[in-house]
Formats: C-alpha cells, sequence, structure tokens
C-alpha cells in the first residue's frame, strides 16, 4: 500500500471510524453512570468524544516513523480512531478500565497494550507524566451503529 492508498481508505472510512469511537465512547459511558449512580456527574473531566487520526500524523506514522516495522500500514496501525477518558484518581481509572472490559460482551475484543502499574514497577524511579492504561478494542463483527457499518476487527485505542 503506498500513501495514495492509505490516504484514499483513511478518507473512506472516517464515518465508520467515528461511528466505532462514538458506539465505544456510549457503551463504557453507560456502564459507568450505571455502575457509578449519582457519583458518575464530573466523574470525567472531559468529555469522552472520539477523534479519527489526523492524515498528515497517519501517513507520517505509517511511512515515517514506523516505516518497515508495519507489514501493513494501514491494518495495522491500531490508532486511527481513538477515545480518552480523563479521570482524577487511579482508582477512577481501575473502574473505567473495568467499564471497558465488562462492556466488550459480544461487542469487541480488548488487549492492554500500556499498564501504568506494570510499567512502574518494573522502572519505580522513572516519573511519568501521567498515569495511564491503553487498550486496543476490536469490534468483533460487522454492526450497524447510527446508520453506519462498522466493520469486524477495526481497532480504537482507549
Amino acid at each position: 500500500m503506498n500513501e495514495q492508498e492509505f490516504a484514499e481508505r483513511l478518507a473512506s472510512e472516517k464515518c465508520m471510524l467515528e461511528a466505532w469511537g462514538n458506539f465505544i465512547s456510549s457503551k463504557v459511558r453507560a456502564c459507568l453512570k450505571s455502575e457509578l449512580g449519582d457519583r458518575y456527574k464530573g466523574f470525567l473531566k472531559m468529555e469522552a468524544n472520539p477523534r479519527v487520526k489526523d492524515l498528515n500524523s497517519a501517513l507520517n506514522k505509517a511511512f515515517v516513523v514506523k516505516a518497515g516495522k508495519y507489514n501493513h500500514p494501514y491494518e495495522d496501525m491500531e490508532d486511527k480512531v481513538g477515545v480518552r477518558f480523563v479521570v482524577l484518581l487511579n482508582s477512577h481509572v481501575d473502574c473505567v478500565a473495568r467499564a471497558i472490559e465488562s462492556s466488550a460482551q459480544g461487542a469487541w475484543l480488548f488487549s492492554k497494550d500500556l499498564d501504568y502499574e506494570s510499567k512502574k514497577s518494573k522502572k519505580p524511579n522513572e516519573f511519568d507524566k501521567y498515569q495511564s492504561l491503553h487498550y486496543v478494542l476490536r469490534s468483533i463483527e460487522d454492526f450497524d451503529f447510527e446508520g453506519v457499518t462498522v466493520k469486524s476487527n477495526t481497532p480504537c485505542e482507549v
């Protein structure tokens, strides 16, 4: 795949990627609301809105930064769409993790790609500016969300 083909595919799938991100955000927020009840208000420190990777950023990552590391640049890039859940406390990070994992039921497969706690235990004297968990969620099967078909195996970084 060359840069032009990559760019065309990203443009053609933008609506699908946005729909996938919106679906994930809505499912996780619903799970958090259910678990937290009245404590949900103010729990998220900013809206959990998905964002589709900017074309120039995607091209730079696929063809410069990761050049030669991706066998299939478009398919291998897992953060073409992402959703960020920003919370205040470690215990809140754990609550979001539970929501991601419990909301998966039949909708997505997930892998934990970065875990602040395990990183900290391996390098306890290294300062990191924020504590985070990074997941990659992949749709299990094709489905329709808000009039858009989300293809199976579509990744989203959370």
